[in-house]
């Protein structure tokens, strides 16, 4: 008798729950802010060096292989000037756009896979550090350059699943969501260095005008959690509008690297001026070396969207 009872209470929240069960599809855009800056590694800081010589030396360096060969000559500073100020990125602030297919049932849930993306392409850096150092001598003529510019892309791409409690009256549906993320974050920069010497009769004996550049990715996975609330309108008998609000916690976290260019090591410093560079095939980077930590992508959001849902909707509802 007992086995019967059971057997009718697992029939009976099986059909509960799908009589009102219904598959949907989303589709939405919105919007992450937060007002928390990731301060960037000392190498990127933003950096603007000059340097104002005179004419005349006031010391020489001689070769101890070769005492006639002069390596270098320092000169007296005339005026020195410099720039240099932490870099700083809001990583989180940006646009968002997702798919979410869910499932309701017995009412008064759902549950739902959001599949979310962040961020700009790749086309054009989301972000630039530039560091330059030049060199002037009498009246002011520049002899030397060296300018680093740094160009940072990021993309952010995410599954989502969340679970939702419904409230209904009429065509407006109030919703209280709770979900957990799975996070992918995918980081690169290109890292460009021209280094230009200008002839010079004291300071700069050579001319050469060099380029270097490295660009190497970074990746990784982090888990997250999302709150939300929202409301939906049914503007036809399967077609919603929808609204969410609500706040992500969440780290991006780095565990691999890749140095996918490298013509920057090779070059060859000596008296030869062309020198020469090889690039380095892509190679990975140890975790150790991956110089960013952890990146606070916790932020308040909003979502708007438009769903379809399948089958025939409640009579009360149409």
């Amino acid at each position: 008798m007992k086995n019967k009872i059971n057997l009718l209470i697992i029939i009976f929240i099986t059909i509960s729950f799908t009589s009102f069960s219904q598959f949907s599809i989303d589709v939405y855009s919105g919007y992450n802010y937060s007002n928390t800056d990731y301060i960037m590694p000392d190498k990127f800081d933003y950096s603007d060096d000059k340097t104002y010589y005179s004419d005349t030396p006031y010391d020489t360096i001689y070769s101890f292989y070769y005492p006639d060969s002069i390596l270098g000559i320092r000169y007296i500073i005339r005026e020195h000037y410099s720039d240099t100020a932490s870099t700083k990125h809001n990583f989180a602030k940006d646009y968002l756009y997702g798919a979410n297919i869910s499932y309701s049932y017995a009412k008064f849930f759902r549950t739902g896979v959001s599949f979310e993306s962040y961020g700009s392409s790749f086309n054009n850096p989301d972000f630039t550090v530039t560091i330059t150092e030049q060199r002037y001598g009498n009246d002011d003529e520049l002899f030397y350059y060296d300018g680093i510019i740094c160009n940072f892309n990021y993309k952010v791409s995410s599954i989502i699943l969340t679970q939702s409690f419904l409230l209904k009256y009429n065509k407006i549906s109030f919703n209280i969501n709770a979900g957990f993320i799975c996070n992918y974050s995918l980081f690169e920069y290109d890292y460009e260095d021209r280094i230009i010497s200008y002839y010079n009769a004291i300071h700069s004996p050579r001319e050469y005008d060099k380029t270097y550049n490295v660009s190497k990715s970074y990746s990784g996975f982090s888990p997250g959690f999302r709150t939300s609330m929202g409301l939906s309108f049914d503007m036809f008998k399967n077609v919603s509008v929808f609204g969410t609000f609500g706040y992500t916690f969440l780290n991006l976290k780095f565990q691999k690297g890749i140095l996918l260019v490298d013509d920057y090591l090779t070059y060859d410093y000596s008296d030869v001026i062309e020198g020469y560079q090889v690039p380095v095939l892509p190679q990975p980077i140890e975790k150790s070396n991956i110089p960013f930590g952890k990146i606070d992508y916790s932020s308040w959001n909003f979502r708007i969207g438009l769903r379809y849902t399948f089958g025939k909707k409640e009579k009360s509802e149409e």
